[in-house]
């Protein structure tokens, strides 16, 4: 046996082309004697690791979009339903104003005084001389009425506190 890899055969294969070598049919050689003999190369393993990679980067990349987009869309329907209901209060809308400011559990009072508190002077001008809030609702009770004086009361008191 011989040491020599390209051999004398694959010279002889080679002299018949002029831009292909003794070397090309020589590794065309050694490969189709790998093949045939049944021996696996282990493209199945490095095809799959490949695929497996991509898989992952593809999916960590989709995921992470849907997860962005979703957030989005819950985020910006969050804050349209609380311009909604901003707007639905500041137009007067009868179920705004009962859900919130003209509440009667324990919040309603605290949101009555905030509103009252930053509105300041114009506000409390316009309730005195409108009598109401602005809405169709009226007070029906007499516990409301109360509370509203009280309120009424105690920002006109710290608006002549804080005036010049």
């Amino acid at each position: 046996m011989s040491d020599e890899i390209i051999t004398e055969e694959d010279r002889k294969e080679a002299s018949g082309y002029d831009t292909l070598g003794p070397g090309y049919f020589t590794a065309r050689r050694i490969m189709d004697g790998l093949l045939a003999d049944g021996e696996e190369l282990g493209w199945d393993g490095l095809i799959k690791k490949a695929s497996d990679g991509l898989y992952e980067t593809l999916l960590d990349t989709v995921q992470n979009h849907l997860i962005a987009d979703a957030r989005g869309n819950v985020a910006g329907h969050i804050r349209r339903m609380v311009e909604g209901t901003v707007q639905a209060i500041i137009r007067g809308e009868e179920w705004a104003l009962r859900q919130y400011p003209l509440a009667r559990y324990h919040d309603g009072a605290t949101i009555r005084r905030a509103i009252l508190k930053h509105c300041g002077p114009e506000l409390l001008f316009r309730t005195a001389r409108e009598d109401s809030f602005g809405s169709p609702l009226q007070p029906q009770s007499e516990k409301y009425a109360e509370e509203r004086h009280a309120i009424l009361t105690e920002v006109y008191r710290q608006q002549r506190k804080t005036s010049p």
